[in-house]
């Protein structure tokens, strides 16, 4: 992964998100673009690909994946169904209305949803953690479950490491299933600046950051050995 390939994920996330904007403004105007679209089919990318190439004329221009990119703009896009939108119906006066909303579904009331935030909470760092402990990998070091956790408990990186945490998180969702709320979770601690003027290099810049850290805590380690 360079800086060129990470732009073009961003850039495809950022249309997928932009599309999922346009389309809810669209639900009532056009209702039969979400006719059927339940959460769980748009948070399956095979299902959300074929939804995707049966409306694709109804996007606009600017809006519209490539050709070569509907396994990944379908990752993408399928991917916020899983995180911080669901589908919803409701019963009008004479018709069934569709359209999108933020959250997921709480069947259980306040108790339940901060027992939800709170595994959430706990997901997010374990993928902090694993981020973390991947970039010491990639420069040969093994970090010991104390540095780690010193890590995560370090205010002066909480900053860089949720950044690269959440675009660790975006390339995997490229590939593979999304790991839901917890994204969300990075996503809401990061700056609101930052959210805004996401780039791929403010994100390579926090990865560098982190890096040196780790070849830090590495030096220090083998300095106390001596």
């Amino acid at each position: 992964m360079d800086l060129t390939e990470l732009q073009t994920i961003l850039d495809l996330h950022k249309k997928a998100y932009d599309l999922l904007l346009w389309l809810n403004g669209q639900t009532r105007s056009r209702p039969a673009l979400l006719k059927g679209a339940q959460a769980e089919s748009l948070a399956s990318t095979e299902r959300c690909v074929a939804w995707l190439k049966r409306h694709l004329n109804d996007f606009p221009v600017e809006l519209r994946p490539h050709p070569d990119e509907f396994q990944v703009f379908g990752h993408l896009f399928s991917s916020f169904f899983s995180t911080s939108f669901r589908v919803v119906e409701t019963q009008g006066w004479d018709s069934v209305q569709t359209s999108l909303s933020r959250g997921a579904k709480s069947l259980h009331g306040r108790r339940h949803k901060i027992h939800t935030e709170r595994r959430e909470e706990r997901a997010a760092d374990e993928l902090r953690r694993l981020a973390l402990a991947g970039l010491a990998q990639e420069r040969g070091i093994d970090l010991a479950a104390n540095t780690l956790e010193k890590g995560l408990m370090e205010l002066s990186l909480a900053g860089d490491l949720a950044l690269w945490t959440y675009a660790r998180e975006l390339i995997r969702r490229t590939q593979f299933a999304s790991q839901g709320g917890a994204v969300h979770r990075l996503w809401l601690t990061l700056d609101e600046k930052i959210r805004k003027r996401l780039s791929a290099e403010s994100i390579w810049k926090a990865r560098e950051r982190l890096v040196r850290w780790v070849e830090t805590q590495q030096d220090e380690a083998n300095q106390r050995e001596e």
